[in-house]
Formats: structure tokens, C-alpha cells, sequence
């Protein structure tokens, strides 16, 4: 109590810090800003300059997220989120991207919006919306002049809806040059552009069962149709997933399909009513499971292609050419079937085109003239399973380059150079569902050690001593040869690492929706250590991962659970789904809190799951919006405040908007949340607003309430209510979540962590701050500027200091955590949702931390020389002692 006593003294005489310095931004914090798992028909390399051949790499992620990244090193130029509700009403919308080479501008579609983009810095350029109608397909139409150079770059945009609309958009400002209207009643499907004409594709329905290929020819300038053709594919194509390629902005645009037994390959030159028919050479023995083909989109390219067969346990591919006179295709040669997993991509150079293959062991390239390998480089390390890739070529003489960024299985995106990886993004943590910190300190087993010999006799308690002491002895030469490192890292080394047995660095286990477990190294500015496969489902549904030291269980809303080695990732055990209901947050060891459909809140006990234990039943024309439960460690350093005049309020609000975040928090003995409120009537605020309340047995001072000083009493008899005063603050911006920061001991001031998704950043808002005591209309007396109270102000402006996240666009956090450290200032901090961010907070400064500027070397070399000083003059001072008694005789 005397130390509880004195850190609560010191804590609160320390000046508040309430955010991160300058040079500490990527010291004690870190970030990894993501873009989702790139898809595969919006990623690509792209010159955004016709002066420079420096390309960047672009994508529209499966998160509807819209970025360039430096291929180089990874890091992220820019990003655009296109999934807002004000432009993208239609969540379920498919994102589209393309692009121009030279040109300094991307064009996407998502939902009834067509954006386009600075390629180099992201800033909008124009938009155009076709509402009620959801863009199908986007391509950018390229005319040429005599000279062979663009003259303009347009672009084409698919709508479909009640009927097909097809609509010519100037590249300059977005407007609608000309419209081409389709009430045939067909499925819209594509669009495909040459250097002469514009091709509506369509699905038309045939008269038994699958469906036709209708082509209609636009003329660019007018958007007049010129010509259609119907394909006969009825008898193989079952819907738009049968057609496996329409060629767009390529001097031979085609249409590709198979029949369903996948024998036969059929090709059209769009625009001709001829259908070549091909083929299919499988000599795998197996059946064929997906086809993919993979075209140049240059308009001055080869009209070469490459079709991928895959069967369950390897792939191969062929390469055609079109003949561009008589609108026939042929085969060129294959590429060998080979075993395992193989990614294909087609990289372009001048009018030749490359295909690329990459495996799990090799990179080959290969010329679309000739099966020749022109370029081979094995795979260090091994790659794990790929699921697409786009490339870039390079040539000088006769010796090749290339690179490719491939999307893993896992879904993080990596970059393939000659071989060589470059660089990783774990892309796939977007998709983050659940996280928490893994304990892989020893100091954990050694107090459950001590708890057990607590409760032995003394002569066991002392023979399992002696047995754990003698099994440490086997670490006794490890440490021994750590320990001169140990030594000079304590003396040398910064600040993070000389923390790190404070628990400052521990590692954090992360589930992502895709099945996936990640385990980020907090010392090593969150690298990943490794990744597993967990789950094999499509979509992971995980509520919780529960940790004790040395595993980590993950738990899914099934019953499922997965648990894992936190240092090698290993999966030690795997239970099965139960007919449990999904649990929403563990309130104790044994009692679940779930939330049902129906809008119940029901309590579940871990030892029987058969009846609930408690029900919670909104009121009429209620409904639950969100549950907040105390943190599972929430440490009460002080039972009393001292009180003040203060009236009681009652939480009740009008005219909230629910459509928009609610979000809320509680700690010790108050809880806050925020909402936005229209006003029912005019002297009511507007805006959004955060409401803090504190909850005490009594609104007078020294006075416990009914229940006294009781220890004891039944939860089900009806309990006194609460004494409650509120506060409410309007604020500039919505808050989506809440937490509060958790020390080891509590004594700590609190802070409220807030996510404002408007600004893209994490705050800390100071727990004085929000103080409901706060006097209202008036100065603070002194006895209230003593407790730290200040004026009441009605509208609450975020500190700059608050930032947490600091300048960084913390992008789509919808969770953040904090836990304890061994140190009693600090307190970790861990965001996750689309991006992932981390960091410590001291709310009242780091007072049992030495400063960086402290440096322990210059204190050994002081203690040295005075050392040395002392030794050099003890003679002398001896000396002059015994001189100073002899001249006394």
C-alpha cells in the first residue's frame, strides 16, 4: 500500500504528456498502411510519366481500396478509399481500374461512380455518376492520329441495371460525350475497344437454356451502331462465369470460351462472326478445374495470348496467335505441365510481348514468337502458394529483367525481382478480425510455480523448489553466453530494446477472416514472424483469442477453436464447431456474454451451455446497439473521490441518429460513448456529441450508500441505484470505437483512446479533461483547480497532443486494445481493422523511465574517472594526514 501509496503520489505530480514526440515516431510505434488483397483484374504496373520509363504499381483492392505503391521498396504513395456511402451506395459492387501508359491518370469504377484519379499524387481529377445503374465494365478508348501517338484517351463505362447503357466519358473532365442505350433486355456484360470501334458485349437469353453472345458495334465518335453479331455459344455458356476472356484496349480484341467439358477451346475476333475452335491437348490425366488467359492490353502489341490450363495438382499453358488478316486463331507451342502451383502474367516491351511464369522453385520468360526460355532464375527462399501476379519486362540486348508483385494464397502481396524477393506486404491483415498480446515471458509459469508450492507442505513446497531450480540449470550456458551481449546492449542500445524485459515488445497474435494467424514482433517494428493456416473456411467468423503464457487460442463464433505455439506458429490442438452460441466477449473465466438475432443479450456459463444463465430483454421500441463490458485487467487504485456539489442526470438522448457510430467504453466507476443527435427541439445541440457519466454509491461526501461497508450481498435482490452525474461535450467528428488505456496497477491516469474515422487517427483524450465535475459557468475555486478541474467548455477541440498516431492515416481502424506493462506509466496500444497500428501511451509521463537522453555510458565513464580520481588521491590525502599530526607532535 506505501508503494501504491507513492506511485499514485508521483503520477499525479508528473505533468500530463497526452501524445508521442517527433523522434519518436517509428521508435516506440508502428504501422502498416494497407490496401486489402490486390484483385486481379484492377492490379498493374503503369508509367504515369511518357518522360520517364519509372513505373509504379497500382491496385484496386478486394477492400475497395484504390493505391499506388513504390515498387522499389513497397511502401505505399497513395491511397483512395472508394467504398464511402456517399459515392459508393451499392456495397456489392465490382472495383475497376485502368489505366493509359504515359498518362498521368488512373480511371475506376465502383458502384455508379467513374473516378478518375492523378496517377502520382491520388488527388481527384472528376467523377461521373449514372445513378441506379452499377458500372459492369470500364476500358479507356485510345484514338490515334497519323502519327501512331494517342491523340486521346477517353474512357468507355458499362452500366447495367433495367437495361445496358454504354457511355463515351471525356479523359479531360468526365463529361458525357455520347450515350448508346440498350433495351433489348439482355445481361449486360462488357465492353471492349480497338483502334476503330467500341464493342458492347452482351448475354442474350436463349430459348432453352444458356445464354447467346451478342457483339454491337459502336462507332467511337458518335456512338451510333454500326453492326451486331450474335455468337452461337448457347450450348456452353451457362452465364457471365462461362466467358473466359474479352479482349479490351488491344489492337485484336477477341471473346474466349470452352465448351463445358473443357475439350475444346472457341475463339471469336470481335467483330467477325467467325469462331475458331481449338483443341484442348490435355495430357495431364486429370481434369481440367479452371482455365485463365492472359492477354497484352497495348495497342501496338503482338496479337499473341496465353491460355493456363489447371488440373488439382499442376498446370501448363498454350500460347496463339491471331491472324489478323483472316480473323483465324492458331497455336504457337505449350509450356510444360508441371507440378505444384504456377502464376502466369504477360509483360509487354515496344510492340513484343513476354509471359512470364512463376513457381514455387523458378521465374521463366519466355517470348510469345518462340517457347525459347530467354530468361531463368531459381527461387530463394521458396515461395508459398500463389494466386496471380502482374509483371513488368525489361530488355537490354540480349539479357532480360523482370519483375512481378504476386498475391499469395495468404493474401499479402509480395515482389518477385529476378528471382529475389524485394519486398512483403501482409495485405491479408486488412481482413483482421480478433488480436491479442502473447505472454512469452517466464515470469508468467514462474508465479503459477510459486502459487502451487504455496499450497504444498513445506517439505514438498521445498522439494519442487529444488527440482525447478535444477531444471533452470539447464539454461544456465545459454545465458552465460548471452550475457556479455546482454551487457552491451543494456549500455549501447536504445531505448525500445533496453525496455523490452518490461514488456514493452511483446508479440501480437492476430486472426484475419480469411483463416489466416499472424504473429507480429512489436520489437521489430510489428514484422510478421510468422503465419499459418488455421482455418480452411472462406470466411473465418473469429470472436476471441484467448492467451496464456507460451499459446494462443483462437475461438470462432461456431464453437471452433484453433490454439497455437506463439513462438513457431505451431497448431498444438483444433476442436470442432458445438452447437454453442457465438460468444461476443468473455466476462470471466466461465460466463460468455452473447448476443443473439433477436436482440437479446443472453450470459452463457462455460460448465453448461445448455441454458443460459441470465437474459437481458431491451425495452419496446428498443433496440442493441452495441455491448461494453468493463476490461477483463481494470485495476481500482483508489475506491473514493472526492465529491462536490453535482446534480444527478439521466442518460436518456433524443433525435440520435443511429445510422451513424455509436460507440462506447468502461472503466472503474464511469463509462462514456458518443453519438450523433439532430435536436428534437432548437435549444438542443446538434452534432455529434461524447457523453461521459460517473457512477457513485452516494452524492454525499464520506457516505457509502445503503449498502455501507457490506462485503457481502445478493445479486438478485433489488440493488439501490447508482448516483450518477453526466457531462456532455460536443465534438467535430464522429468517434467509430473506444477503449481506455490499462496499466498494471492502475494508478496511472486513464485515457479515453477514440478512432476518428473522419481523420483517419487514433487519439488518447485525458481523463481530466472529461471530468463531469467541471465547473459549469464559472471559474474553478481553488479547491477544484486543486483536484485538477477547469471550466466547463461545451465544445470539446481535439489537442494536437492527443494524436496517438501522430501525422500517420491511420485508415478503417474498427478496434483498438490496450494492455499493461510491467512499468506502471506505460501502457501498450494496438489498432486493427483495415490498417494496423501500435504504439505506448503515458498518460502521465514515463516517471519510473529514464529519457532517451539519459546515457548510461557516460554515467560508467563518470563513475570510472571519479573512481580513478579517488584512487589517485586517497595517497595524497593519507599523506597529508599523517604530516598534518606529526607537525601537531
Amino acid at each position: 500500500m506505501r508503494l501504491q501509496a507513492t506511485l499514485f503520489l508521483v503520477a499525479s505530480c508528473v505533468p500530463s504528456a497526452f501524445a508521442i514526440y517527433a523522434d519518436e515516431v517509428g521508435h516506440i510505434d508502428y504501422h502498416h498502411a494497407l490496401l486489402g488483397v490486390p484483385s486481379s483484374q484492377s492490379t498493374f504496373f503503369h508509367r504515369p510519366s511518357s518522360s520517364s520509363n519509372a513505373a509504379l504499381l497500382y491496385t484496386l483492392s478486394e477492400n475497395s481500396l484504390l493505391g499506388a505503391v513504390n515498387p522499389k521498396d513497397g511502401s505505399l504513395l497513395w491511397r483512395q478509399n472508394l467504398s464511402r456511402p456517399a459515392v459508393t451506395p451499392d456495397r456489392d459492387a465490382q472495383g475497376l481500374l485502368r489505366a493509359s501508359g504515359g498518362k498521368n491518370a488512373v480511371v475506376s469504377a465502383l458502384g455508379d461512380y467513374v473516378s478518375a484519379w492523378s496517377a502520382l499524387d491520388g488527388k481527384l481529377i472528376w467523377k461521373s455518376s449514372s445513378p441506379g445503374m452499377p458500372v459492369v465494365d470500364l476500358e479507356l478508348l485510345e484514338l490515334e492520329d497519323a502519327s501512331s501517338a494517342p491523340l486521346v484517351t477517353d474512357a468507355i463505362a458499362l452500366s447495367g441495371g433495367h437495361s445496358g447503357s454504354v457511355r463515351r466519358l471525356d479523359g479531360s473532365t468526365g463529361e458525357v460525350k455520347w450515350e448508346y442505350h440498350d433495351e433489348s433486355g439482355d445481361v449486360p456484360f462488357q465492353v471492349s475497344a480497338s483502334s476503330t470501334a467500341v464493342f458492347y458485349v452482351s448475354l442474350q437469353p436463349a430459348l432453352l437454356k444458356g445464354y447467346k453472345i451478342r457483339v454491337t458495334s459502336l462507332d467511337p465518335l458518335t456512338g451510333r451502331q454500326a453492326s451486331q453479331q450474335i455468337l452461337n455459344s448457347d450450348s456452353d455458356v451457362s452465364g457471365p462465369d462461362s466467358v473466359l476472356f474479352v479482349g479490351a484496349n488491344t489492337a485484336f480484341p477477341v471473346i474466349a470460351w470452352a465448351d463445358k467439358s473443357h475439350r475444346t477451346l472457341k475463339v471469336n475476333v470481335i467483330g467477325t462472326k467467325q469462331v475458331t475452335q481449338v483443341n484442348i491437348e490435355n495430357t495431364s490425366g486429370e481434369d481440367i478445374r479452371s482455365i485463365y488467359i492472359h492477354a497484352p492490353k497495348a495497342l501496338n502489341a503482338l496479337p499473341h495470348f496465353l491460355v493456363q490450363y489447371e488440373t488439382a495438382s499442376g498446370s501448363w499453358a498454350e500460347v496463339y496467335h491471331v491472324d489478323l488478316a483472316s480473323s483465324t486463331v492458331s497455336k504457337a507451342y505449350s509450356l510444360p505441365f508441371l507440378q505444384g502451383w504456377s502464376v502466369f502474367s504477360t509483360g509487354t516491351k515496344d510492340a513484343n510481348v513476354y509471359f512470364i511464369r512463376v513457381t514455387d522453385s523458378e521465374t521463366t520468360v519466355v517470348s510469345s514468337v518462340s517457347h525459347g526460355i530467354i530468361g531463368r532464375w531459381t527461387q530463394h527462399p521458396s515461395l508459398d502458394g500463389a494466386v496471380h501476379a502482374v509483371s513488368e519486362v525489361a530488355m537490354k540486348g540480349d539479357s532480360v529483367a523482370v519483375r512481378s508483385a504476386i498475391v499469395l494464397e495468404s493474401g499479402d502481396w509480395q515482389l518477385i525481382q529476378n528471382g529475389a524477393v524485394g519486398w512483403t506486404r501482409p495485405e491479408a491483415l486488412s481482413g483482421a478480425l480478433a488480436a491479442s498480446w502473447a505472454d512469452v515471458d517466464s515470469q508468467q509459469d514462474l508465479a503459477h510455480q510459486l502459487e502451487v508450492e504455496g499450497h504444498e507442505s513445506l517439505l514438498k513446497a521445498y522439494t519442487h523448489r529444488v527440482k525447478r531450480h535444477l531444471k533452470d540449470l539447464e539454461n544456465l550456458p545459454n545465458w552465460l553466453k548471452d550475457l556479455p551481449k546482454r551487457v552491451i546492449t543494456s549500455i549501447l542500445a536504445d531505448e525500445v530494446s533496453n525496455l523490452d524485459s518490461f514488456g514493452v515488445s511483446k508479440p501480437v497474435i492476430v486472426a484475419t477472416k480469411n483463416g489466416w494467424v499472424y504473429a507480429l514482433d512489436s520489437g521489430n517494428h510489428g514484422k510478421v514472424a510468422w503465419s499459418v493456416k488455421a482455418a480452411e473456411a472462406d470466411t473465418w467468423n473469429v470472436k476471441s483469442i484467448q492467451t496464456q503464457p507460451g499459446l494462443a487460442t483462437v475461438q470462432a463464433a461456431d464453437g471452433s477453436s484453433v490454439t497455437l505455439n506463439v513462438t513457431t506458429g505451431h497448431i498444438t490442438h483444433t476442436s470442432a464447431a458445438t452447437d454453442k452460441p457465438s460468444s461476443e466477449a468473455n466476462t470471466s473465466p466461465d460466463v460468455y456474454t452473447v448476443t443473439q438475432e433477436d436482440g437479446k443479450i443472453l450470459g452463457w456459463s462455460s460448465k453448461d451451455s445448455r441454458i443460459p444463465v441470465w437474459t437481458f430483454q431491451p425495452a419496446p421500441g428498443e433496440k442493441i446497439i452495441r455491448a461494453t463490458a468493463r476490461p477483463p485487467h481494470d485495476p481500482v487504485a483508489s475506491i473514493g473521490k472526492v465529491l462536490g456539489n453535482r446534480s444527478v442526470l439521466y442518460n436518456t438522448h433524443k433525435g440520435v441518429d443511429t445510422a451513424q457510430p455509436i460507440a462506447s467504453a468502461m472503466s472503474e466507476n464511469w463509462f462514456a460513448y458518443s453519438f450523433y443527435a439532430e435536436g428534437t427541439d432548437p435549444s438542443e445541440p446538434k452534432g455529434y456529441q461524447l457523453v461521459i457519466s460517473e457512477m457513485y454509491e452516494s452524492p454525499i461526501p464520506n457516505d457509502r450508500g445503503p449498502l455501507g461497508s457490506a462485503s457481502n450481498y445478493s445479486s438478485i435482490a433489488d440493488l439501490p441505484q447508482p448516483h450518477v452525474i453526466s457531462q456532455s461535450f460536443i465534438i467535430a467528428e464522429p468517434i467509430s470505437y473506444m477503449a481506455v488505456t490499462q496499466t498494471r496497477q492502475g494508478i496511472t491516469t486513464r485515457q479515453l483512446l477514440a478512432t476518428l474515422p473522419a481523420s483517419n487517427a487514433i487519439i488518447g483524450i485525458p481523463r481530466p479533461v472529461l471530468d463531469p465535475r467541471r465547473p459549469v459557468g464559472r471559474d474553478p475555486t481553488p479547491t477544484e483547480a486543486e483536484e485538477g478541474l477547469m471550466k466547463y467548455a461545451p465544445f470539446l477541440d481535439f489537442d494536437g497532443r492527443w494524436y496517438l498516431s501522430h501525422a500517420r492515416q491511420v485508415a478503417g481502424i474498427n478496434t483498438v486494445l490496450s494492455a499493461p506493462t510491467l512499468l506502471e506509466s506505460t501502457s501498450l496500444i494496438f489498432g486493427f481493422g483495415n490498417d494496423i497500428f501500435a504504439t505506448r501511451a503515458t498518460p502521465s509521463q514515463a516517471f519510473d523511465i529514464l529519457g532517451k537522453g539519459f546515457s548510461k555510458l557516460q554515467l560508467l565513464l563518470t563513475i570510472v574517472a571519479l573512481a580513478i580520481g579517488v584512487s589517485m588521491l586517497a595517497p595524497m590525502a593519507r599523506k597529508k594526514k599523517n604530516d598534518t599530526l606529526w607537525k601537531a607532535r
